[in-house]
């Protein structure tokens, strides 16, 4: 039996996200995470295998912007109560050229019994990424 209720941890990790404490919100998560973006454009990688992928890949994203923030439009607590799928959206600034990035989500988080997450897969719109960080404009 869980001692947590995901929905309110996925809210937490997504204050944090949004508030880019990228150090806090690693707390919550487990040695073997695995973190997907099946839709990542480009040469980006599509899969983090482990806690120390995906605490380098956050450490980049929080790199990348000047300012950032996460916005959460809706919580679906689902029949499996370690599984939450999250709508939010993102209004940052990129640090290295000053597009604006605004983009939408839908992630799923899946939790351990203990509350640490074991699984994220983060639905964008890879357009928004590439048009925000391209060379030129």
């Amino acid at each position: 039996m869980t001692t947590f209720r995901a929905a309110e941890r996925a809210r937490e990790l997504l204050t944090l996200a949004g508030e880019m404490r990228v150090d806090e919100m690693l707390e919550y998560f487990a040695p073997d995470v695995v973190m997907e973006l099946p839709y990542a454009p480009g040469k980006m990688a599509r899969r983090y295998d482990g806690f120390e992928a995906v605490s380098g890949f956050m450490a980049f994203a929080r790199n990348a912007f000047s300012s950032f923030t996460m916005t959460i439009d809706a919580l679906h607590e689902t029949t499996d109560p370690l599984l939450v799928i999250a709508e939010h959206h993102s209004d940052g600034i990129v640090a290295e050229n000053g597009r604006p990035y605004r983009n939408r989500y839908v992630t799923f988080i899946h939790f351990d019994d203990g509350g640490r997450v074991v699984a994220w897969r983060e639905h964008y719109d890879p357009g928004v990424v590439v048009r925000a960080f391209r060379a030129s404009p």
